[in-house]
């Protein structure tokens, strides 16, 4: 069995994040979606996800410091 690619969804419109995660299940990835931006930097923590969608405009967070942080923690990951 192929292992499914991972994929992270960072939005701070939860109806945003419903919408892709059902566009991506339907193409066959494995979907971790959620509206807040520190859990999503915990999951990318973990190891478990190979592709991050990011908002970059997000209240009381800059997309691009999460950007930074991610990028800091593993440099290969896809955002």
């Amino acid at each position: 069995m192929e292992e499914r690619l991972k994929v992270l969804v960072i939005d701070d419109e939860e109806g945003f994040c419903e919408l892709f995660e059902s566009l991506l299940r339907k193409e066959g990835f494995e979907v971790h979606t959620t509206t807040d931006p520190q859990e999503g930097l915990e999951l990318v923590r973990e190891g478990e996800i190979d592709i991050v969608f990011l908002d970059l405009r997000m209240p009381d967070v800059d997309g691009l410091t999460l950007l930074k942080s991610i990028k800091q923690h593993d440099e290969n990951i896809v955002v």
